[in-house]
């Protein structure tokens, strides 16, 4: 159990940076497209670009975080089985999203780094076979 529990953390930690860092990318990627759009136009399409940005990031980050958050919280997910606080049908659905979430993840960035984002999300693969035991 202490095993487990210690994976579930390292699990929880490396989804959260990620989050963080896809977000910085995110954040950069945009600045630096729209910094270009701007210098080119001027008065109304100058706020229109960053209007523009502003709604494509708010988006972009909605879509991040609902895919990562059952990623990084299948540990609270595991503990909440444990103590009898979801049912089995409960775990089982919200495992089985987070399987498809971390695969999504781990596919995510594939043309770039294909191995680093397998590496990344080994952790969460082991947690999720090794939690399959609590249906």
């Amino acid at each position: 159990m202490n095993n487990l529990e210690k994976l579930g953390k390292l699990s929880e930690t490396i989804g959260k940076i990620y989050f963080r860092l896809l977000l910085i990318v995110l954040i950069i990627g945009v600045i630096a497209i729209q910094m270009s759009k701007v210098e080119n136009n001027e008065g109304i399409d100058k706020i229109a670009i960053i209007v523009g940005s502003i709604v494509g990031f708010g988006i972009s980050y909605f879509i991040l975080r609902l895919l990562f958050r059952p990623v990084y919280d299948l540990n609270s997910t595991i503990n909440q089985r444990i103590y009898n606080q979801i049912t089995n049908t409960e775990f089982k659905k919200k495992w089985w999203l987070s399987l498809i979430c971390s695969t999504i993840v781990a596919l995510l960035p594939v043309i770039p780094t294909f191995g680093i984002s397998i590496l990344i999300m080994i952790p969460q693969f082991i947690l999720l076979t090794k939690s399959r035991t609590y249906e």
